[in-house]
């Protein structure tokens, strides 16, 4: 199954749909293509939505892609909300993903929902937004 991978330019993030096959270098891929349309967009905050069939990868093959991905990410992709929809797949491993990118330097969550996902986006943006300059008082 060809990976298909789907854009969407939300207000402050990219909504990434990644779907295929569970294969190590349509991850690589799909993760090469966020960091791409997070330069294109000029947006480094995206939420990736993971619909990839198959059983979940290893521990050593997740710690290689998400170590070569990260190596590719940070100057372009600041912020990921990760959601994996496929139930198939082992949320512990995904969670050792995400603890391997954040010891790299990214600032990545996983989440159960792509809702959930998108309301810590919108959380994040809010609390990093600069201050309104306060108005002059009248007398």
């Amino acid at each position: 199954m060809a990976l298909t991978f789907q854009v969407e330019e939300k207000e402050g993030y990219l909504h990434v749909i990644a779907s295929g096959e569970n294969r190590p270098e349509n991850i690589f891929d799909y993760l090469m293509k966020v960091r791409d349309a997070c330069a294109r967009h000029k947006c480094p905050v995206a939420l990736i939505e993971e619909n990839l069939k198959g059983p979940s990868l290893d521990l050593k093959r997740i710690f290689e892609i998400v170590s070569l991905s990260s190596e590719h990410a940070e100057r372009d992709v600041k912020r990921i909300a990760y959601v994996d929809v496929n139930p198939e797949h082992e949320f512990i491993k995904n969670e050792f993903g995400v603890n391997v990118a954040v010891g790299l330097g990214i600032d990545v969550r996983i989440f159960h929902t792509v809702e959930e996902a998108r309301q810590w986006l919108l959380a994040q943006a809010a609390s990093s937004a600069p201050p309104k300059p306060e108005q002059p008082h009248s007398t």
